[in-house]
């Protein structure tokens, strides 16, 4: 089970390396659920949607959010 430190969430805008793993693994796992029950009943549209979705995350993660050492 998956528990996070939600440190002051608000304002921070950088995780440690172990932390972008951990929300992208995550997030990918549940998008994947996802987009695999749509696929499976022949629903491509939201398909599409969802993975701009994930990329635009995994972008996001990659790009934009600052990586600190581990501690």
């Amino acid at each position: 089970m998956l528990i996070w430190d939600i440190k002051g969430f608000e304002g921070a805008n950088h995780d440690n390396f172990s932390e972008k793993i951990s929300i992208i693994c995550t997030v990918t796992l549940l998008m994947g659920f996802g987009f695999f029950m749509m696929a499976r009943k022949g629903i491509w549209v939201p398909c599409i949607i969802l993975a701009v979705v994930w990329l635009a995350h995994v972008l996001y993660f990659a790009l934009r959010v600052k990586t600190i050492p581990d501690k």
